[in-house]
């Protein structure tokens, strides 16, 4: 699959957004819950869900925000051609508006890299691999090199 905002989460978002919006609107024993469909059948979708939904979208724009505005400050780039390119990075397309290509300062290059391999690998399963990787070396740097009840050659 390609990288970016999958289809369950936006159709999930879009009907947590009809529900908040009727139930505002209307009278709450009338609105049917968000539900959603999986191999086992029609489900209701929970609370966390839905709130994992929408903080996955803003981690996804706050990254894609952040990626346009660090290309635009490191070349000459439009916000236009940075966000352009930066959301093709992120949604591992492949499209460019010229901007991307050997004349390319590192620093972008860098940045658009970044965003391929959040793109690519799942922006979270990234998060926790770092985050792993960072627990492992802190508990290895923790740990006494020779325990204490070491016995020593005789």
């Amino acid at each position: 699959t390609a990288g970016g905002i999958k289809l369950l989460r936006i159709c999930l978002a879009s009907r947590a957004l009809r529900f908040w919006t009727r139930r505002q609107v209307t009278d709450s024993s009338e609105i049917t819950p968000v539900t959603y469909v999986r191999a086992q059948g029609k489900t209701t979708a929970s609370r966390d869900l839905i709130r994992s939904v929408f903080g996955y979208i803003g981690l996804y724009l706050t990254i894609l925000v952040t990626g346009t505005l660090l290309i635009c400050l490191i070349s000459d780039l439009t916000l236009t051609d940075s966000f352009f390119d930066f959301a093709s990075s992120l949604g591992t397309v492949g499209l460019s508006m010229g901007a991307t290509g050997p004349q390319t300062a590192d620093g972008v290059l860098l940045v658009e890299m970044a965003g391929m391999l959040l793109g690519r690998l799942e922006i979270l399963i990234v998060f926790k691999g770092v985050y792993s990787l960072k627990e492992i070396i802190s508990q290895r740097l923790r740990k006494p090199r020779f325990p204490e009840n070491h016995c020593s050659l005789l």
